[in-house]
This record gives C-alpha cells, structure tokens and sequence, in this order.
C-alpha cells in the first residue's frame, strides 16, 4: 500500500510538469525546484540561479553580460536542468541570450524540425536567426512568438546603430521601427522592448524639440527641462538636453536683465549665472551702475569724474561729462586764458581725470614737443604685445627702466598723457584710438620723440639712457634688467587676461 502511493506521488508529479511545459528536475538536493517557484521556462530558471548567486535581477534580460565566474557556478545546474549532458562553448559573447541559446541548441539540435529548431533560437538576441526561422517555417504554429522577438531585436540593433552613426537619419529610422508594432512580451524580451519603446519615444521628442528651438525662442528652456524630467533617466540625449536648457535658461534670463535694465536685474543675474555667456557684460553694468548711484547719491566731483573716467563711453556718460564740465569750467577757462606750460600742469595736478584733462594734457605734450616736431620720426615707437577687449580703446604699457633717471613719458592725441615715472617703474593708459606723438625726457639727457598709432590693441614701450642719449629697449645696456623682466611678467599676465575677455567680447556680438 505504501508503495503503490509513492508510485501515485512522483505520477502526479510528472504530470504536474508536463502540463506546465517544464522539464526541468531539481537542481540539486540543497536548492528548490525551480520549475515549480519560477514558472518553468529556460530564462526564468537562470534568472533565479542569477539571484542565488547574490546577483541583482531588477534589470535582468537577455542581453545582461554575464562574468566568467558566475558562469561557472551557474552551467552546471543550468546545463542539468536542461539535460544539457554535452561540454558547451559559449564563446566570445558571454551574455545570458547567448548562454540559454548555446544549451537550449545543444539540446535540440540533434532532431531538425519545426519545434526544435524554434527551441534553438528561442533566446537569441539576433534578428536574423527568427528571420530564418520564419522562412523556412511560415506557417509554424511558433510563428507569433518568432516574429515578436524577431521584431524586438531588430529595435535594437537599430538602436545600436544609432547610437554608433550619432545621426538623425538612423536615430529616426529606429523610432519608425518601434513605432511599427507593440513592445515584445515573449520570456526575456519584455524590458528590452519596453526600453527600446521608451527611448524611441525619448528620440521623437528631442527632435521635435530640437526643431523648434530656433535660437530665439529662449523661453523654451522649460521645455527642455520638462524633456529631462519625462526621459533625463534614460541617457537619451540627456547631456544635450541639459546643455540646451542651460544655454536657453541663461539667454532668457539675459533678455530678462536687459528688458528691466536696472541694477537689481543684473545682480539676479549674476546670481544665477556667475559664469555665463553674458557674466562678462552683466558685471560690467553692475559696475557701472553701482558707481553712478554712488555718484548721484553723494553729487560729488570726484564721484562724478571717477565714473567718467572710468566709463568714458558708459551707460551715463553724457550725465556724467555735465556734471564734470560745471565743476571745471571755470578753472579751465582760466588755464587757457593763461595758456602756460605751468598753468596747465597746475590744472591736470587739480582734475587729473576730468573732462578738461585730455585737452590739457596735449597742451602740456605739444609745449614740451614744440622744439622736435620738425624733426619727429614717422616710425612707430610702441610694440604691438596683444589684444583689448574695449572697442575704441587701446591699453598701452609705458615703462622706465633706467637704473638712475627718473624720466617724464608723455602723449599727444586723441587722449593727453603725461606722468613723470621714478627709475624701474611703468604704468597702464587706456587711450583713445588714434595716432599720436610720444615725447621721452630724461634728466640730464637728450629727449626721445616718435609717433605711434594705436588700433584697439594692447601695447608696450620702455626707455632707458645711455650716456647722453635716450634709446629703445633692445639698443641699450644701462637698463634695469629686473625692472624689465617684471614689466615683461606683467604685460603677459594682462595680455592673457584681454585675449579671454576680447573672447567673450566676441562671442557676445556675434550672439
């Protein structure tokens, strides 16, 4: 009687798997049986090896890579399972697709025939082996399944090709292609097909996006903020995504600052965008904004000249020049009425950096040139070292670097300069454009005149003396050397500094 029950179990047993399609035993005495706990198929029984060996199985699919070491903890109760009895290559392609196929075609591939074959190739991740499969069985009852996983996979390799041309044409034709049909549900293909459905949709909506992004519409930033909350997870074009909406967010908030043009608005801006394309000019009219509040807050001179100074050609330039002009006018009536060397200089030393002082200053650089204009070379004396980012504007280095002589530089033209320099020092003018005449003197030497023409560029000149004559840097020999080499450090540094300000510049224009 025992018997007889026991004989009864392992009957129902059997029967139990055969009516689920499984034909696998269990694994071994220590593991459950997983055609029972798994639902029988070939993937879902290496699924559950994959967990047991401490494996995550969220995102397991047919095309998850597989280690060397996994695979030999995992083929022996795979291959038992499937009475795989034969020794296997899985070659180079070590994915759990290849694997299940490599056993399932050692399994039937003994016994060609419309079941076996199906069961051969039923975990290939290639398009062209159910292609095959479909032609020389049309009409298999198998056909439904093959046609669905045929279709998944050629998603997918459209997918790749894609992603390996980077071009429209290819990326499109893989939308087409999911667009064709419904995501896969065959065993092992469900989260590949979903995937490719969910970066197909991904695709379609960064071109349209794209195409609608004209370069003027800068408000459409949001929309590419809304594209990387819907898809940002999926790595489709995610880091351009976020390239468009950062430049597109920058832009608006640009045209924001200058539609209000106020103080507060490119303080705002800068808040946000320290380091963005308009940062350059947003602190620039930060700047200026700043110093004529101060200047109308205290109606002062100095705070007045200090801006006009500073910002010739500024946002209040006109404001400022009046207010400069009534604070001068009489004094400077009086210096022309003068019209002395003394009277002059008395006046620049009183507003060195007002209205009037240009005007002076060339008086003071034509009465101290009046001997040598006769005789004035027609080179030009002043090195070409770089570029200057303020158009209308040259930025000049004048250096002694005598090693006794204090030596007075001064300039005639479109902006007057005059300054008497102690022995190793040199300073930075911002000029006007133009051409102008340039008067050296040196105590107890000849003086040193010449022309040069400056062309919104950045330029250096340094003088020394040699026994009663004044030379160009490269003639002489009583030169300070030191003093030299820290002008030379300087005019690098500031030449650096002009060509990535002359970049943004630039850039800004051409924007």
């Amino acid at each position: 009687m025992i018997k007889k029950t026991v004989l009864d179990y392992r009957y129902l047993v059997v029967l139990f798997l055969l009516l689920c399609g499984c034909l696998f035993a269990p694994l071994s005495a220590t593991t459950h049986t997983l055609t029972a706990k798994k639902g029988g198929t070939p993937f879902l029984a290496f699924k559950a090896l994959w967990e047991e060996q401490g494996n995550n199985v969220e995102n397991f699919t047919l095309l998850t890579p597989v280690s060397e070491t996994s695979i030999e903890a995992i083929t022996p109760m795979l291959k038992k399972a499937l009475k795989v009895k034969e020794e296997v290559d899985f070659g180079d392609t070590l994915t759990v697709g290849n694997i299940l196929t490599t056993l399932q075609k050692a399994r039937y591939g003994a016994k060609a025939n419309e079941k076996n074959d199906f069961l051969g190739i039923q975990y290939s991740t290639s398009s062209a082996d159910f292609d095959n499969y479909l032609q020389q069985y049309p009409n298999s009852k198998y056909a439904n399944e093959a046609n669905d996983r045929k279709a998944c996979f050629e998603e997918w390799e459209k997918w790749l090709t894609a992603v390996r041309t980077d071009s429209r044409s290819d990326y499109e034709a893989f939308v087409e292609c999911c667009s064709n049909h419904e995501p896969c549900t065959a065993d092992g293909c469900e989260d590949i097909s979903l995937s490719n459905h969910q970066r197909a949709k991904a695709v379609a909506a960064w071109y349209a996006l794209s195409d609608r992004s004209d370069g003027s519409n800068y408000a459409i930033y949001n929309d590419y903020a809304t594209f990387l909350e819907e898809y940002g997870a999926l790595g489709v074009f995610t880091k351009a995504a976020n390239d468009s909406l950062a430049l597109n967010k920058d832009k608006f908030d640009w045209q924001v600052a200058t539609t209000s043009h106020t103080l507060t608005a490119y303080q705002t801006y800068l808040a946000e965008h320290a380091n963005g394309r308009y940062a350059w000019f947003a602190e620039d009219f930060v700047e200026q904004m700043t110093l004529w509040e101060s200047a109308t807050a205290s109606q002062q001179y100095a705070d007045y000249c200090a801006y006009y100074h500073q910002f010739p050609d500024g946002l209040y330039a006109a404001e400022a020049v009046e207010k400069v002009k009534a604070f001068e006018t009489g004094d400077w009536t009086a210096t022309k009425k003068k019209n002395t060397l003394a009277a002059y200089e008395k006046f620049v030393a009183q507003y060195p950096n007002g209205y009037y002082a240009n005007e002076a200053q060339n008086k003071i650089t034509e009465i101290r040139l009046a001997p040598y204009l006769k005789e004035a070379p027609s080179f030009n004396s002043i090195s070409h070292v770089g570029f200057y980012s303020h158009p209308g504007f040259s930025l000049i280095c004048l250096g002694n670097i005598d090693k006794n002589n204090k030596m007075t530089i001064s300039l005639k033209g479109p902006t007057g300069f005059s300054k008497t320099l102690a022995p190793g020092k040199y300073e930075w003018v911002r000029v006007r454009n133009g051409s102008y005449k340039i008067l050296v003197q040196a105590s107890k030497t000849e003086n040193w005149w010449g022309n040069a023409t400056f062309e919104n560029k950045m330029y250096a000149g340094a003088w020394s003396t040699y026994t009663n004559t004044l030379f160009g840097v490269q003639k002489v020999t009583n030169k300070d050397e030191e003093a030299l080499q820290k002008m030379r450090e300087d005019i690098s540094a500031k030449a650096a500094e002009e060509e990535i300000n002359t970049k943004k510049y630039i850039l800004g224009i051409e924007d």
